[in-house]
């Protein structure tokens, strides 16, 4: 009976090996993957926030001339708020890097059609973005997600970060950003660009 028990031992121990060992290539994969999406990502943005020519060219085509119209991000909390990062440029090439609680997750792009650059446009008019606070915060207060925004337009350049009793006209800001961009196709960076 003890010979019996440690034969099934082993064979249980030879069996999660092959589990483990299944595991640990895909993992693998996934890393590869996700390190070939990141290295296209970071190709398609230089330091200054501007395109490269190393964007994607098929089937979405951006100018290396091409200048950030809006970044807006959302930050991690203790829980599972959603974090994420976009960018528009003023050609309507958009970048999306989610990074955890959103519905695609990695390095993202899609091109959005002048009747949605001219939407947002709008809404960074009506918040009266220039006019408002550089941060909106409260120290003692740790675990809050932030909303960062970065707007290039009207000949100026702002950057906000919102963390703690933000304007309403800000958190309208980031709500049509999202609404925006829901349910818009989005294209995963490979490194096949």
């Amino acid at each position: 009976m003890r010979s019996f028990a440690l034969i099934l031992t082993a064979l249980m121990l030879l069996g999660s090996c092959g589990m483990f060992r299944q595991f640990k290539e895909d993992r693998t994969e996934t890393k590869r993957k996700k390190a070939e999406r990141k290295e296209a990502f970071a190709q398609a943005q230089s330091a200054d926030g501007t395109a490269t020519e190393m964007a994607p060219t098929d089937p979405i085509q951006m100018q290396a001339s091409d200048s950030l119209l809006i970044s807006y991000e959302r930050s991690p909390c203790f829980g599972r708020c959603p974090v994420f990062k976009i960018k528009v440029y003023e050609s309507g090439f958009t970048t999306y890097q989610g990074v955890n609680f959103v519905e695609y997750m990695g390095y993202f792009y899609t091109r959005i059609d002048a009747e949605k650059l001219q939407q947002i446009h709008a809404a960074i008019t009506r918040s009266d973005f220039f006019n408002l606070e550089d941060r909106y915060d409260n120290e003692k207060i740790t675990d809050l997600p932030s909303r960062i925004y970065q707007v290039d337009a009207m000949g100026m350049n702002k950057r906000i970060i919102a963390r703690y009793e933000a304007p309403e006209a800000l958190n309208t800001l980031g709500q049509e950003m999202e609404a925006i961009f829901k349910g818009i196709p989005w294209t995963a960076f490979t490194g096949d660009h």
